[in-house]
């Protein structure tokens, strides 16, 4: 994560100071830009549901962390129907309390081909779908030789 922080000298050094405390905060660098502005680079923890579901190769397609609902659902694309089970006990080893709403079967008109398949994978491997990502579209689309706008549009058909 990249923040920049205005303010005083002594107004940047406490916050920056807040955010090193702050729970899920790796570690936190600072690059000032001037005597008003400094930029700080953060490198977060992944937040536990998103460490299970990428031990238990889910694929998000609702991420919970962007739901207003409470109780938060949760999308997901399992490869098989009886890995629900597995991640539900996974979460419960990380304390989080979940359950199985409605176990539905992938359309199959929506097939990817190969190379979308190849690209989608790639995306998995190098962290696309993690948060924080790991590779940013631009990145991605350097490395699979495809436009990020093409990528994109891949990406949103998929949800």
């Amino acid at each position: 994560m990249t923040l920049e922080v205005t303010g005083t000298p002594e107004a940047i050094a406490a916050t920056i100071a807040t955010l090193r405390m702050m729970a899920g905060v790796e570690q936190a660098y600072e690059i000032p830009a001037d005597s008003q502005k400094t930029r700080v680079f953060m490198t977060l923890q992944k937040p536990r549901i998103c460490r299970t579901s990428a031990n238990s190769s889910v694929l998000c397609v609702d991420c919970p962390f962007d739901s207003a609902e409470v109780p938060t659902r949760w999308r997901l694309d399992l490869r098989r129907t009886g890995s629900a089970g597995q991640v539900v006990a996974r979460l419960a080893e990380e304390e989080i309390q979940a359950a199985t709403d409605l176990i539905s079967p992938v359309n199959r008109g929506t097939r990817l081909t190969p190379r979308e398949r190849g690209i989608v994978t790639v995306a998995i491997e190098r962290g696309y779908f993690e948060f924080p990502r790991r590779i940013t579209l631009e990145g991605l689309s350097r490395l699979v030789g495809v436009e990020a706008a093409t990528l994109r549009t891949l990406f949103r058909s998929l949800e």
